[in-house]
């Protein structure tokens, strides 16, 4: 008889737990027992030329990456072969932007005393500290901060925000580039009904610190004047999409800031969106309230874009996992193999 019991006993346990399975299977469309990756860190790139924007900030899923070789001289001649430079850090991000973005092709470094100096980010080369012209060159800010360490040593992760940056010291003042402060442009609205808001602007010393700027100008706007408070900006802004950006002389053009005016707040995002670009491993991540654009690449990756906004998914090769909003009516989904819709 106790030897019934058990037998009975287990085979209740089984079918309690294939049950528990089966119900997972049918409120999550997979599995309860699939191994989910681990969340994926993704890292801001933004990179400003000397006289052209790069990439205006883009989140990348960054490791481990190999970058051509530039010859072991100060004129940055370009060399044969590749340099491994391991883990997450300000120097592997920008090659996995180029890995995925043409316009950051190539990117080149050397070694140095100081360990790895940039010698190209999309193709555009410096002069070295001996050129008569003035020394002219990469380097990068994290955070707003600037890079005083080789970028190499830098770890980057989830909420980190890396700014490379060609600097021009030309000895003809007129030809200088990029050698001021880094600006900031805060307070844009991702959605205005009436064309009208109020931005402000700071700069950036080297340590981070910031001053109010009241002398900007705010590109992409129709109309601006001063407001109350030193570094803001009263703006207009046309009908549509504009891309903001604070400019002043030599310093470092600010953020790209995107905003959406039409006469129907449904009609524009109500949070700022990004542009995802994945690794090529499973990846596991999530969208914003905005409006996103998100490429998954290959892999087994599960991407959840369950919070909202017209978004635009494009999962590549790989068997891919997509989370919707109930709604989600408005999204562009393409290449996803499984889609899912978020429970009430």
């Amino acid at each position: 008889m106790l030897s019934i019991i058990r037998t009975r006993t287990r085979q209740l346990a089984f079918l309690s737990i294939l049950a528990a399975g089966f119900a997972g299977l049918w409120l999550a469309g997979e599995p309860a027992s699939a191994a989910k990756p681990k969340p994926t860190r993704l890292t801001e790139l933004r990179v400003e030329g000397p006289n052209r924007t790069l990439d205006p900030g883009t989140f990348y899923a960054t490791g481990t990456e190999r970058i051509r070789r530039s010859r072991q001289s100060d004129a940055c001649n370009r060399g044969k072969g590749k340099l491994t430079i391991p883990g997450r850090n300000a120097l592997g991000l920008v090659q996995s932007g180029a890995d995925r973005r043409k316009a950051l092709r190539q990117v080149r470094v050397r070694r140095d005393e100081a360990g790895f100096f940039v010698c190209e980010i999309g193709s555009i080369v410096g002069r070295p500290f001996s050129s008569p012209q003035g020394f002219a060159g990469w380097s990068y800010y994290l955070n707003f901060s600037f890079g005083s360490r080789p970028a190499d040593e830098v770890a980057v992760g989830r909420g980190d925000s890396v700014l490379w940056v060609f600097s021009d010291f030309n000895e003809d003042p007129a030809k200088q580039r990029n050698t001021g402060m880094a600006l900031e442009l805060r307070g844009v609205e991702p959605g205005t009904t009436d064309g009208q808001m109020t931005v402000r602007v700071v700069a950036h010393q080297f340590d981070g610190s910031t001053t109010p700027v009241s002398d900007a100008e705010i590109e992409g706007a129709s109309f601006q004047a001063p407001g109350e408070s030193e570094g803001e900006y009263e703006i207009t802004v046309p009908p549509g999409f504009t891309t903001l950006t604070a400019t002043r002389a030599k310093d470092i053009p600010s953020n790209h800031e995107r905003t959406c005016f039409r006469p129907s707040a449904s009609e524009c995002p109500s949070a700022h969106g990004r542009t995802i670009y994945a690794s090529g491993s499973a990846d596991r991540f999530a969208g914003t309230r905005g409006w996103d654009r998100i490429r998954a690449l290959s892999g087994a990756d599960r991407v959840d874009a369950s919070q909202g906004g017209e978004d635009l998914v494009d999962c590549g090769a790989g068997r891919d996992t997509v989370l919707l909003g109930r709604a989600g009516g408005d999204d562009q989904i393409r290449g996803c193999e499984r889609i899912l819709r978020a429970r009430d």
